[in-house]
């Protein structure tokens, strides 16, 4: 059940911004809401799977490897902490 909740309200944020982003856009509506989906996408997939991404170990690039699983509670919490600060981001790069 909180699964399900958590993923409707993510959904409810995307959608604020999506509806925000395309009321105050310069550009053309499809470039602006486009990128706010894309500037999403990490957040979403961090909450709406955390097992999946959770679970990854390997080898990442350049040398780098992932020995060790990370908790689904904290792999949907960083997702939320990336979804709620996004509107930050242009504020503080001002």
């Amino acid at each position: 059940m909180r699964a399900i909740l958590s993923r409707a309200l993510s959904v409810v944020v995307v959608a604020l911004y999506v509806l925000i982003a395309s009321q105050e856009g310069t550009e053309g509506l499809l470039a602006t809401c486009g990128g706010v989906l894309a500037a999403t996408a990490i957040p979403l997939l961090m909450i709406w799977f955390p097992d999946a991404l959770g679970n990854f170990t390997g080898y990442i690039g350049r040398g780098g490897n992932v020995d060790v699983r990370t908790p689904p509670g904290l792999m949907a919490a960083l997702g939320w902490i990336a979804l709620l600060g996004l509107p930050l981001l242009p504020y503080l790069l001002r």
